[in-house]
């Protein structure tokens, strides 16, 4: 059975006005000069297939080089790790970071206006994924769900790999590349952000871009994922008529979906019931904050969190949720910014151990005490705010727009101002200055600009030398 995926599509206009009309003058003289950001922890990892340990020993032993292993493997389960194509041509060690001054490998991934980019994408694909699951729950689509390994496979013998298939009962495991189209061989002149909203223009965008960028490659990759085969094709023909395409070479393929997903178990302790219980308390608390914090409606959060079944079930629709509205994993504590990303470092799923199977964790309990410490730290720490790219960069460029604020200001008396542009009133010139800032952004706009460009190829030159 394979679930086509809702056919929502992602919507437009994520940005505020006052970002938007700052990234249209970020970089003067080309529209694929808009910059915004990959999303949090974004490791792009689309199409590379990690060999994930089959059970906690195995993921405990290797979870501290995770990241390592993931970017040395070479090893994948279907064919679409290929190779850029052309990169050997293009690609060159940027030693030399003034290369890529002025370029959209700085802009696309560096600076204020790419936070900007990166949080309001954020914000609107939780939105958007949790009405898919409410829709999904509703429909009684997850009814046979169980986060069990005896449920996943009975006669399963420890040491074998559990695997499963797109949607299939009982993890309903998604495959990240169902549907996928992989924009290849984007130049540093074009902005990647540009791509994504040329793939936007189309219908049934149903997830969101990765780039997979190397400081050492120059040509990078986006993979968005559509709500079905008509649609992904269908954005590949966009592309193709598309002026850049054909200036730059930029190649369009569909992702052949994968051929099994891998599912992880942990130890059978966090299968008792006061484990459950507790465990159900912890999820809710952070889909209670997760939702608050990206703007979920409270009635979407109280749809989740009020579900009727037993406590495992209950449990089970919390994970599965944070899973697909959050792309976090419960049982490992990980926030990532995709599903490409969540699988590569997770894993499809995780379901629990049975004692009838698990039977080679020799410290199970040690991975319930840690399990228990870490998802209180994460919620102690949790946290997520719409940056402010002028509170960002207010020292900078104050020295640059007090001749904007002389402008713009007429001073009543010895601590009143009025605003000239829509003759408001302020007590002092600091709230006028913020005033300006908030109300009237097209003043800042130019001088904003160059700030940030600078800000940006500073941030850049310095993750680039390994010092960021």
């Amino acid at each position: 059975m394979e679930r086509e995926r809702s056919r929502s599509s992602f919507p437009h206009g994520s940005f505020s006005a006052r970002t938007q009309h700052f990234s249209n003058n970020f970089n003067q003289g080309s529209r694929s000069q808009t910059p915004p950001p990959p999303p949090p922890a974004n490791k792009a990892l689309g199409d590379q297939h990690l060999d994930l340990p089959h059970s906690f020993q195995e993921l405990a032993a290797t979870k501290p080089d995770l990241g390592k292993s993931i970017n040395d493997s070479s090893a994948t389960n279907n064919d679409n790790s290929q190779p850029l194509a052309n990169a050997e041509s293009v690609s060159q060690p940027l030693a030399n970071a003034e290369f890529a001054k002025g370029t959209c490998l700085v802009t696309d991934t560096h600076g204020g206006f790419s936070l900007l980019r990166e949080y309001d994408l954020n914000v609107i694909r939780a939105i958007r994924n949790a009405t898919e699951f409410i829709n999904d729950l509703k429909g009684n689509s997850f009814s046979g769900l169980h986060l069990c390994a005896m449920s996943c496979a009975p006669d399963w013998t420890p040491g074998c790999g559990l695997v499963t298939s797109h949607m299939q009962p009982p993890t309903y495991a998604l495959d990240p590349d169902l549907h996928t189209v992989k924009v290849d061989c984007i130049p540093p002149q074009v902005s990647i952000w540009h791509v994504c909203d040329v793939l936007q223009e189309g219908s049934g965008l149903a997830a969101s871009f990765v780039q997979q960028p190397s400081t050492s490659v120059l040509l990078r990759q986006i993979l968005a994922q559509f709500s079905s085969e008509d649609e992904a094709a269908a954005a590949i023909q966009v592309m193709s008529n598309q002026p850049i395409t054909r200036q730059h070479g930029i190649t369009s393929a569909i992702l052949s979906p994968r051929s099994s997903l891998k599912i992880c178990i942990v130890p059978a302790e966090m299968s008792t019931p006061e484990q459950i219980q507790g465990d159900m308390t912890l999820s809710a608390n952070i889909i209670n904050r997760l939702d608050e914090l990206t703007g979920v409606s409270a009635s979407t959060t109280q749809a989740v969190l009020n579900f009727e079944g037993s406590p495992e079930k209950k449990l089970d629709v919390q994970i599965l949720y944070l899973r697909r509205v959050h792309y976090f994993s419960f049982y490992t504590t990980e926030w990532c910014g995709n599903e490409w990303d969540l699988t590569a470092r997770c894993g499809s799923m995780h379901v629990r151990g049975h004692s009838q199977i698990d039977t080679k964790f020799g410290s199970s309990s040690e991975f319930v005490q840690m399990h228990n410490k870490r998802t209180a730290e994460f919620l102690a720490k949790l946290d997520l705010e719409r940056p402010d790219v002028l509170k960002s960069y207010t020292e900078p460029i104050q020295n640059s727009m007090s001749h904007i604020l002389a402008e713009s200001s007429l001073q009543l008396e010895d601590a009143k101002y009025k605003c000239r542009r829509c003759s408001k009133l302020f007590k002092g010139k600091e709230y006028l200055r913020k005033h300006l800032a908030k109300a009237h952004p097209d003043l800042y706009a130019g001088v904003l600009s160059a700030v940030c460009a600078d800000e940006a190829y500073k941030l850049f030159v310095a993750s680039s030398s390994g010092s960021g």
